[in-house]
């Protein structure tokens, strides 16, 4: 049996960047903290290809929160935080107002050169093309989803229009 992919050619060290070129400034716009997501983050980080800084939308997850289906209240018992750069826009001690983070994230946005986007039908992403800023889309849902009639067609169209604006590198992607 074959290895779905395999490495091939000497691994690299490190970081290796041809010299005066700049890190691109990623920014990926999450939630909350995720036991799933916190690997990825410390190893862009640790790798040193990008400047990466994560806007956290809720502290939710990293503060102790009530879970209304479990019934009681929860936090992670292991550090989602450590080895990367982010900030809470709203913490459940302060909340802010979706207007508030709306505006905190344009500002936010606009000091990237990408930004990764969770879910079809993100209102950052329509920040990212109000202001020109490249995004990339990340979902783990169909477009077409399961809304019935009219939403159905609604979600696939705007998920059409969408997937067509989002960033693609330049390495073969089409």
């Amino acid at each position: 049996m074959q290895p779905y992919m395999k490495a091939t050619g000497p691994r690299r060290s490190g970081p290796q960047r041809r010299p005066g070129l700049t890190r691109p400034r990623l920014g990926i716009v999450a939630y909350g903290p995720v036991q799933h997501h916190t690997p990825l983050y410390q190893l862009l980080t640790k790798r040193d290809n990008v400047q990466l800084k994560i806007p956290f939308l809720s502290d939710n997850g990293h503060s102790l929160t009530f879970d209304l289906e479990f019934g009681l209240s929860v936090a992670w018992d292991i550090d989602l935080l450590s080895g990367y750069e982010h900030q809470f826009l709203s913490t459940i001690g302060s909340p802010t107002g979706r207007l508030s983070s709306i505006r905190a994230l344009n500002r936010w946005i606009t000091h990237h050169d990408a930004v990764v986007v969770n879910g079809y039908n993100s209102p950052w992403m329509l920040l990212c093309r109000l202001r020109g800023i490249p995004y990339l889309l990340r979902a783990s849902s169909h477009p077409r989803g399961l809304s019935p009639g009219v939403g159905r067609v609604l979600r696939r169209v705007c998920a059409r229009g969408s997937l067509r604006q989002c960033w693609r590198p330049r390495h073969g992607a089409s």
